[in-house]
């Protein structure tokens, strides 16, 4: 499956989600009936489906923070140098985070700065968990925030700790089906740690990389009508 352009009609796009969440392993018995009118398909009354518990099938989406979530990357980097004020968030992606969530997918959120960098008088992950609970990200016990420690070759090859996450959440039981980023060599690690190339969506500079799905105009909020056309995975 080749990149995305924004020439593609957003019923082909709903199809296409809807076809990947169906190949993640999703075993609950097909779209609901929103989803099959989205798709072209006839709903049936079937009655309610049994979905199984999210403590045994676990799904999740991973998220760059600084390239999928921010609105522009540089903000970051100047504050950590100069302090506030914080970064915007990107359009939309906030309410993405909460439309997974509430699909029953786990939410991995990631940052690349190492966990001894501070931002101000916070190390880094506390001020980015500061930043996604005041730009109303999906919160919760079943999300969580990566950054790596000095045992994940951070001064190597950076962007090897995401894979290496990826690769342990998969040995705790945690399928990882989508992901969104927006360089190269961090779609090249969603990959690499077992994410489906065309099952990561790519932004900016990594629009299309390494077989990715583009995101016609960056628009995380248009984008999102397709993500609520998904069945649910779990209950």
């Amino acid at each position: 499956m080749g990149a995305l352009t924004a020439g593609v009609s957003k019923a082909a796009l709903v199809a296409l989600l809807v076809a990947i969440a169906a190949g993640c392993g999703n075993d609950a018995g097909g779209a609901d009936e929103e989803s099959s009118a989205d798709t072209g398909s006839e709903a049936t009354e079937t009655g309610p489906t049994t979905l199984p518990p999210c403590t045994e099938a676990r799904h999740a989406v991973a998220f760059e923070i600084v390239g999928a979530l921010m609105a522009v990357d540089e903000e970051f980097n100047s504050w950590i140098v100069d302090g506030p004020p914080a970064p915007r968030p990107r359009m939309g992606a906030a309410e993405l985070t909460k439309t997974y969530q509430a699909k029953g997918y786990e939410i991995i959120y990631f940052t690349l700065a190492p966990s001894s960098l501070a931002i101000g008088d916070l190390l880094v992950v506390d001020a980015l968990n500061q930043w996604l609970d005041t730009g109303g990200f999906a919160r919760g016990p079943r999300t969580r925030l990566f950054s790596p420690s000095p045992e994940d070759r951070v001064d190597e090859q950076p962007a090897l700790g995401i894979s290496d996450e990826l690769v342990r959440e998969r040995s705790q039981g945690v399928i990882t089906d989508f992901a969104y980023g927006n360089s190269d060599d961090k779609i090249l690690a969603f990959q690499t740690g077992g994410v489906a190339p065309d099952h990561v969506f790519s932004l900016g500079d990594g629009a299309g990389a390494n077989g990715s799905v583009t995101i016609p105009g960056d628009d995380l909020a248009a984008h999102r009508a397709t993500v609520e056309a998904l069945p649910k995975v779990c209950e």
